[in-house]
């Protein structure tokens, strides 16, 4: 699957958004996995861009994920593994199709919006 670079609605963190994360499926097969930590870079209503030090060689794997992280709201989303890149001696960055019910997307848009206009204006 070809990652969607040029999305209409794609936010880029500044400062990476802390985040936590846990496989649940790998090679359509469910797992039960400890939560890591890792970064958002940027996030869409359809993908993200993550950093961890967890190597999980997604080039070999069908791996799906769940994503926690605090915009305004909580969210935990689904989200499947599209490409892996080496990010740093240490780290790993991912780009992740996430797997949204539609009202999610919307709320991402939302709070997105309401992110970059308190950076671009200063105001809510």
């Amino acid at each position: 699957m070809k990652y969607k670079r040029n999305e209409a609605f794609r936010y880029p963190f500044n400062t990476p958004l802390e985040c936590r994360f846990n496989i649940y499926k790998v090679n359509q097969k469910e797992v039960f996995s400890r939560t890591g930590q890792a970064l958002i870079h940027d996030l869409s209503p359809e993908g993200a861009k993550v950093s961890a030090e967890l190597n999980l060689l997604s080039n070999e794997n069908d791996i799906e994920i769940a994503l926690f992280f605090t915009l305004h709201s909580d969210y935990e989303v689904r989200g499947k593994i599209v490409w892996q890149k080496t990010y740093s001696d240490h780290e790993y960055l991912y780009g992740l199709q996430l797997l949204n019910h539609k009202e999610t997307r919307f709320k991402i848009i939302d709070e997105l919006k309401m992110l970059r206009n308190i950076h671009r204006y200063g105001k809510k």
